[in-house]
């Protein structure tokens, strides 16, 4: 697609662009029989579609920030993370997978080529990264017993001291005092 425009504005590197319509004819013939037929657009050649799921996990309370024994440059004891991931993920990651498998047909695409751990059935694979906040350092309940904020977001026990996460993974939670006094 990307040669025929450089074509038709006249910007075109004659070689590469006419060797790669040449090269992609059937997928050129299609795609303009569709444009101007259906104006639906020309398609693009797909060599490859890789897709990456992502899933929230339930709150555990053993999923935890602590601090541990070790000490960073300032003296300040470092945190220490306990990320732990249950079979209800990986079965959430799995039927994702199995969507994949049974839609992907009826889209014109080639059956998805599924990793190992998702056909066996096991946790998540070794390589599973987080993405987001596996671990809540604010968790919100009821009780003050189970968890750190209530619904509106307040600190149990503090009036005023309301804990939100900002929008961006790399900005810090954002703990706001609101003066409650005349």
């Amino acid at each position: 697609m990307n040669s025929l425009a450089h074509l038709l504005r006249s910007r075109a590197n004659s070689g590469e662009d006419l060797a790669a319509m040449l090269k992609n004819s059937p997928l050129m013939a299609r795609g303009l029989t569709a444009r101007f037929t259906k104006l639906r657009g020309i398609p693009r050649k797909l060599d490859a579609l890789t897709l990456v799921a992502m899933c929230e996990q339930r709150p555990k309370p053993d999923s935890r920030l602590t601090l541990s024994n070790r000490r960073d440059r300032f003296g300040m004891r470092i945190t220490r993370i306990d990320w732990r991931v249950s079979e209800g993920e990986a079965r959430a990651v799995r039927g994702i997978a199995e969507i994949a498998v049974e839609q992907f047909p009826g889209l014109g695409l080639e059956l998805p080529v599924l990793e190992e751990w998702v056909l066996d059935g096991a946790m998540l694979s070794k390589t599973t990264l987080d993405m987001a906040h596996p671990t809540g350092t604010t968790r919100m309940a009821d009780d003050p017993a189970c968890g750190v904020v209530n619904a509106q977001c307040q600190v149990h026990g503090i009036d005023g001291l309301f804990i939100a996460r900002a929008g961006r993974r790399s900005a810090p939670d954002l703990a706001i005092q609101t003066n409650t006094e005349p």
